[in-house]
């Protein structure tokens, strides 16, 4: 990802989410090299089915095992029974994960959900974005 080269986008659609952690949406492969790290932001509406709790993570790498980007304990939001909710949510990621992958070896970042209660709610369009951080002049 060089910088000025756009953002790059991924989508999922109806995943449901439960109370175990699932993957919501991984970005594809690929690598960068960005001195100032990456912003990772997204977007996921989300029906729900249960009242609780609902919490988001940013995770580097594919599924729920990476370290987490952004707050320690992830995006929290509580959910209404039988409504309709949209969250987001932006992190930086200023590690060396989020500066540069290793030579030939692309990385990628996951968006994962974990409910306070079983059958919590369905993602019904789940988005989220890599872009490069501009360096300040």
């Amino acid at each position: 990802m060089t910088a000025g080269s756009g953002p790059q986008v991924a989508v999922a659609t109806a995943v449901a989410i439960s109370n175990a952690e699932i993957a919501l949406v991984s970005s594809v492969p690929q690598a960068w090299n960005e001195n100032t790290g990456l912003l990772i932001s997204f977007s996921v509406y989300v029906t729900d089915s249960a009242a609780g709790n609902l919490t988001l993570r940013i995770r580097q790498g594919l599924g729920t095992g990476g370290a987490v980007v952004g707050p320690a304990g992830g995006f929290v939001t509580a959910l209404a029974l039988a409504s309709t909710d949209l969250l987001s949510g932006q992190a930086a990621d200023t590690s060396a994960f989020g500066q540069a992958t290793p030579p030939g070896i692309p990385q990628q970042y996951t968006l994962t959900a974990q409910g306070s209660v079983a059958s919590i709610g369905t993602g019904t369009y789940c988005l989220l974005e890599l872009e490069s951080i501009a360096g300040l002049v």
